[in-house]
């Protein structure tokens, strides 16, 4: 793997920038993704454009055939409208961390592969998902 590939996903928040392989991040994601002692957690990265706190962020985890997406930005949290997740879900950063994502997260993995691709492409929003609001995050925004 390359220093601007999959490498990237050796900290739990990554920044994309113009130069990078998304593919090769895509099969950075599958490798880690088979190397998971938990079947039932997931693995889970902040993707952003920029470092800033407040930038909009596609999280996204990967468990098997399955994924996970959350968006947020300045004005919302959102989850795909088609998640099929019924409960909240333990996936972890790449450092340990608990991120619990919530009842509507999950969706197939190429989904989650289709909105980074996006996303990348973008900076914005993927619209390849349909996304309805976060239930955790219902009333904040």
């Amino acid at each position: 793997m390359s220093d601007s590939g999959a490498d990237v996903l050796n900290n739990g928040q990554v920044l994309l920038s113009p130069g990078m392989d998304i593919e090769e991040i895509i099969r950075g994601l599958a490798e880690r993704d088979q190397r998971r002692r938990k079947p039932g957690v997931g693995l889970t990265w902040f993707i952003k454009h920029e470092p800033d706190v407040a930038a909009p962020t596609l999280t996204l985890g990967v468990r098997g055939t399955t994924g996970a997406l959350m968006w947020s930005d300045a004005t919302s949290g959102l989850v795909p409208a088609e998640g099929t997740n019924t409960e909240h879900v333990d996936y972890f950063t790449v450092d340990g961390h608990l991120m619990v994502m919530s009842p509507g997260a999950e969706v197939p993995i190429a989904r989650v592969q289709e909105a980074l691709r996006e996303f990348a492409r973008t900076r914005q929003r993927p619209t390849c998902v349909t996304w309805a609001p976060d239930p955790d995050l219902d009333g904040i925004w």
